[in-house]
């Protein structure tokens, strides 16, 4: 069985953060969010990490990476 979440996995969450943010917190300077995610293997939940400094967000997920900037 594989736990390590896939780039879809990560796309998803992504998408959903974008969504619930609704523009990323644009008046937030600095804030750190923890989310979980079921993948759907049995029960497992695992984490997420994303820091949002000023407007640029930072997903740190198993190793995949991404950086988003509000401004571009």
């Amino acid at each position: 069985m594989n736990l390590k979440p896939t780039e879809s996995d990560v796309a998803s969450v992504f998408n959903g953060l974008c969504d619930y943010n609704d523009g990323f917190f644009p008046d937030v300077k600095e804030s750190t969010l923890v989310l979980s995610l079921d993948n759907n293997v049995g029960n497992i939940v695992t984490g997420m990490v994303a820091i949002i400094v000023g407007s640029v967000l930072h997903i740190d997920y198993f190793g995949f990476q991404i950086k988003y900037d509000a401004n571009i």
